[in-house]
């Protein structure tokens, strides 16, 4: 998710990340505000987002013209999932400074993202990037919206000009990546995940991603790999469990498969691909009530064969 990524994300970087990179400096105050001010800044650095919360709102009541403080706060809010106060916020901040509005539009456009208001979002990176034509975030932001809403050439090159404006950026390569995936160009996706990779080498999310295009590919070995990888990062995502037991299966390392795939519905009983491919897996070993267990199952929770 963009903002939410870690290395916006959202990487890019966090919410609270982008707010620093804007460079605010802060509007001297007096002292009662000033101190709330800086509390709430570091909470957010620490990731106590309901703290900063309080801390900004004092400072808010201190001085409630407060631009910074007030987009601070929106990024808390949104940090929570609480999008319709952030957007609140933002709202507020875009009143009261102009200087830091392209941000400001940014920040607004990815909470409509997260609450599914598409248009708004894409309404709001255009105002940003009409207020700042080189504000990498914009794009990126703009990019992974058009990517939600199946509009993925146009995502492509909104990740490709942020990618142009900020070579490093970890969440635009990971992004592109996954708009190459979705338009089938796999090997485009592998090519930026494996940058985003070497970017950031704790990117869980790349390595499972590229563990998905190499299953595509029918490089089997190299998802297994990438499945590993992504599961010594996190241990507890069921569908790299899955990922990598259909690599397995389809590698004839079917007990691998099974051990996988049993270990992906512990972890979430409702994954229906899982139950589907074990019972594939099962087949093969001939254990055919086991099989029609699992197929049951599957079909019970509304899984057919064309899902992935």
């Amino acid at each position: 998710m963009f903002f939410l990524r870690l290395v916006l994300r959202v990487t890019l970087t966090s919410a609270v990340g982008m707010l620093m990179l804007i460079g605010f400096s802060i509007v001297t105050l007096a002292a009662p505000a000033e101190d709330a001010y800086k509390q709430g800044r570091d909470m957010l650095d620490k990731k106590d987002y309901k703290g900063a919360i309080v801390a900004l709102s004092k400072a808010i009541s201190f001085d409630p013209k407060h631009a910074a403080a007030y987009a601070y706060r929106g990024s808390a809010y949104d940090q929570l999932g609480q999008y319709q106060k952030a957007i609140e916020d933002y709202n507020t901040a875009i009143s009261f400074d102009s200087k830091y509005a392209a941000a400001y539009y940014a920040y607004r456009g990815h909470a409509h993202d997260r609450l599914g208001q598409y248009q708004q979002a894409i309404e709001d990176y255009n105002k940003a990037i009409s207020l700042d034509p080189k504000y990498t975030l914009a794009y990126a932001g703009r990019g992974f919206t058009y990517d939600s809403i199946g509009r993925y050439q146009e995502a492509i090159e909104d990740l490709s000009k942020a990618i142009s404006l900020d070579p490093n950026n970890v969440a635009a390569y990971y992004d592109r990546g996954k708009s190459y995936a979705d338009l089938g160009q796999h090997q485009n996706a592998i090519d930026d995940y494996s940058k985003a990779i070497d970017l950031y080498p704790g990117d869980k999310d790349a390595y499972a991603s590229r563990g998905l295009s190499y299953l595509e590919l029918r490089q089997y070995q190299k998802a297994i790999e990438d499945y590993t990888k992504a599961i010594s990062l996190n241990p507890k995502i069921a569908k790299d469990y899955t990922g990598r037991g259909v690599a397995y299966a389809s590698l004839g390392q079917y007990q691998k498969a099974i051990d996988d795939l049993t270990k992906a519905v512990s972890l979430d009983p409702k994954l229906a691909q899982a139950y589907f491919v074990r019972a594939t897996t099962y087949e093969q070993l001939g254990k055919i009530d086991l099989a029609h267990r699992d197929r049951e199952k599957a079909k019970e929770l509304g899984y057919t064969p064309q899902q992935k």
